[in-house]
């Protein structure tokens, strides 16, 4: 069975084996659809565009993308495709995300680095080990 079928089946009785969540061991449709909305506003702001401009180049309304981006609605196969399109990218990255949030953090800072000349790469590098070790010294 391909990822995608794996994915569309666990959605459909409303959870997924391979990932766990703190409080059934198993992911929620609900958990699914709200990981999946923050997928989408990540790589939505890495491109620079605002909801409006998003949703234009999807063919839908400012609302629906609202409701996606907030894990109220999920989006058909039909819209994924236009999604993966407008991003120039797979349908797959659309569900690279974790429960474990961090994942989710480096690839938002990696996904707005992604396009930036090297001295704004190494000055946001720089930044966040300085803001790394002030949060670590604050919790000692």
């Amino acid at each position: 069975m391909t990822r995608w079928k794996t994915f569309c089946a666990a959605a459909k009785v409303g959870h997924m084996t391979s990932s766990r969540s703190r409080s059934t061991g198993l992911r929620t449709k609900d958990q699914i659809q709200l990981a999946f909305g923050r997928r989408l506003k990540t790589l939505r702001h890495a491109q620079g565009w605002n909801q409006e401009d998003f949703a234009s180049k999807i063919e839908m309304s400012v609302d629906a993308v609202s409701s996606m981006e907030r894990g109220k609605t999920f989006a058909s196969l039909e819209t994924l495709s236009r999604i993966a399109a407008t991003l120039k990218t797979e349908i797959s990255t659309l569900f690279e995300f974790d429960v474990d949030r961090r994942g989710t953090h480096l690839r938002a800072i990696e996904a707005l680095l992604k396009n930036q000349p090297s001295e704004v790469a190494e000055a946001a590098e720089k930044q966040i080990r300085l803001l790394v070790d002030f949060v670590t010294q604050l919790k000692r």
